[in-house]
């Protein structure tokens, strides 16, 4: 009886320690998988800030862009106003044809400026938009990778807590 029980014992540590090798090798696999979790975190994070600092320097040329547009648009404002004042002067029959044709270029010249102020806003809207929606992405991917990231963890303290015990 006592052979037979010294034969269960020794069976049961065989047993145990199978079952610790099985255990280490769970937690080393689980803790690759956080780690592999970490880096395509970190690259992701990475990725979607380049694609934010790109679109930040779109917009900041687009602005710029804008803003030289205005400029030579203003330019040609005032140069069409001098020159309205220049014929007003030389001659009122020969002046109001001129002023009608000048205020008809300065209108046209403000549509297109209007216009191509509209089209600078809305890529500046368009961009401002895909920069959120890059950001929403981005947090959701972080929260997601720490949500599995949580799960393995949990995982892991259970296993080394059953390896404990």
């Amino acid at each position: 009886e006592v052979k037979s029980l010294k034969e269960q014992v020794a069976t049961m540590k065989k047993e145990r320690s199978e079952d610790q090798t099985e255990h280490a090798s769970v937690i080393k696999s689980l803790k690759e998988q956080v780690s592999t979790l970490n880096q395509l975190k970190h690259d992701e994070s990475t990725h979607l800030s380049s694609e934010v600092n790109s679109l930040k320097e779109e917009v900041a040329a687009l602005q710029k862009q804008m803003d030289e547009n205005n400029a030579t648009h203003t330019s040609e404002v005032e140069d069409m106003n001098a020159s309205f004042r220049k014929l007003h002067i030389e001659s009122c029959d020969e002046s109001q044809r001129k002023e009608e044709a000048v205020k008809e270029r300065l209108r046209t010249l403000e549509e297109i400026s209007a216009q191509a102020e509209k089209e600078s806003l809305k890529r500046i809207n368009d961009l401002e938009l895909t920069k959120l929606q890059l950001e929403e992405k981005m947090k959701a991917d972080s929260l997601h990778f720490e949500t599995e990231k949580m799960q393995l963890m949990d995982k892991l303290s259970c296993l080394e807590e059953e390896q404990l015990s």
